[in-house]
């Protein structure tokens, strides 16, 4: 079977993990301060939620996206020397928890294993009708849009059993962005605090941004409201129809009933 364009990169991805065999790498240990990956298929709400979460007091955001784990940008010895720079920043700002957001280190979060026991997860799922839409208006590529959510949800249904990772509704987030934001502060260690849901300035306005996330650096400075629905904006019904028969299966082990997704 012939790969689409999304597989076709993650598999490169997946290749060079290869590179791992070659490095020496140490552990960080449970006294370091512990690292939390939000991660999901793109347009989410990954960026919401870090940007959020990252005007807490105790939390030392990375003001962008990364990449950390990916093995051909870093060598997990190379990855592991980024980490001690962040633990370092962390304890001279007297910080408890380091926030990184790359959404496609959904694919990737056995590297994090590799490199400390001290780490959460915060991963991001949205209704497949909501998600592709947003993607399509970005790439302007219906498959390539269907195809990345399969294939990052894919990879979150894989880890969604284990104990370092939260799954977190997009819908949720923005209907109760309070019972979210407590129950995402108890998972990953901080105190709850309503400074995480006023509007203003984030981590990404103190960093250069290009492209998505420059759009991004300006929408998650705004209210949180919900925003359901969206897909009619982009998408004819014949689409989405064909969009929900290819989704379903997946979208309804997250829980996501016919009403959520033609809200």
């Amino acid at each position: 079977m012939k790969l689409g364009k999304y597989a076709q990169l993650m598999k490169k991805v997946a290749a060079r993990k290869l590179e791992d065999l070659l490095s020496r790498n140490i552990p960080h240990g449970d006294s370091s301060p512990p690292i939390v990956l939000v991660v999901g298929c793109g347009h989410s709400g990954t960026t919401l939620i870090s940007a959020r979460l990252g005007n807490h007091p105790d939390v030392l955001a990375i003001g962008r996206e990364t990449r950390l784990l990916f093995p051909n940008r870093n060598s997990l010895s190379a990855a592991s020397r980024i980490i001690d720079e962040w633990f370092y920043f962390c304890e001279h700002l007297n910080k408890k928890v380091v926030l990184e957001k790359t959404p496609k280190h959904i694919h990737l979060v056995e590297r994090m294993a590799s490199l400390t026991d001290n780490f959460k997860v915060v991963a991001m799922v949205r209704n497949p009708l909501d998600n592709i839409a947003s993607l399509y208006k970005r790439f302007a590529d219906i498959e390539y849009s269907v195809e990345r959510w399969l294939y990052d949800n894919e990879a979150l249904l894989k880890i969604q059993p284990d104990r370092r990772v939260k799954v977190v509704r997009y819908e949720n987030l923005t209907s109760d962005p309070m019972r979210v934001f407590s129950e995402v502060s108890d998972f990953i260690g901080i105190v709850r605090s309503e400074s995480v849901l006023a509007a203003g300035n984030t981590v990404y306005d103190v960093s250069a941004l290009q492209g998505n996330m420059k759009i991004r650096q300006g929408q998650v400075r705004a209210e949180i409201r919900v925003n359901n629905g969206k897909w009619r904006d982009s998408l004819t019904d014949d689409c989405a129809e064909k969009i929900l028969e290819r989704t379903r299966p997946l979208a309804e082990k997250f829980g996501y009933d016919g009403g959520l997704w033609l809200a």
